[in-house]
């Protein structure tokens, strides 16, 4: 009922929010690179997870939040450090480029809920494969992307 709504409510942020407080921990320890690379890694596992689950109908209301905080504690990491990362190079002009990161952000939320809106589902399963197929998009960037050591380019080892 509603008290189990607002519990769910206050749980699954809290799993945003305290990754982003683990964040500035992590970030004493390593760098943003790396734990970028792990929380969106999570954050595609945990997706993944979810979605086949929600395939096979298996899913339960307790294994949907313990996805749901799962994914959203690696969002709560990924997101500040790859927006750092993201804006890394534009010294002179980040105001102008976080905005626009900003922007597309928006933008890409908006134009998936209204998708998924407009498609009228009579289920979560297009929420929830929305949510892998963003995660596993956001890891292959990634890996695309991402500085490659010396030694794989060099062909040393």
């Amino acid at each position: 009922g509603p008290q189990l709504f607002g519990a769910l409510f206050a749980f699954l942020p809290a799993g945003f929010i305290g990754a982003s407080q683990l964040n500035v921990w992590l970030l004493r320890r390593h760098g943003s690179a790396a734990i970028f690379a792990w929380a969106i890694r999570g954050q595609a596992a945990g997706s993944f997870l979810l979605f086949i689950c929600a395939l096979c109908g298996g899913l339960t209301l307790g294994g949907t939040v313990a996805f749901l905080f799962v994914i959203l504690a690696c969002v709560g990491i990924s997101n500040p450090n790859g927006s750092a990362l993201a804006l890394a190079p534009f010294n002179r002009d980040a105001g102008s480029a976080s905005a626009l990161l900003g922007m597309i952000q928006l933008g890409i939320g908006a134009l998936i809920s209204t998708t998924i809106g407009l498609a009228g589902a009579k289920d979560s399963l297009p929420i929830i494969a929305t949510l892998f197929a963003t995660s596993a998009l956001g890891l292959l960037v990634h890996m695309a992307i991402r500085p490659r050591p010396p030694e794989i380019l060099t062909g040393s080892a």
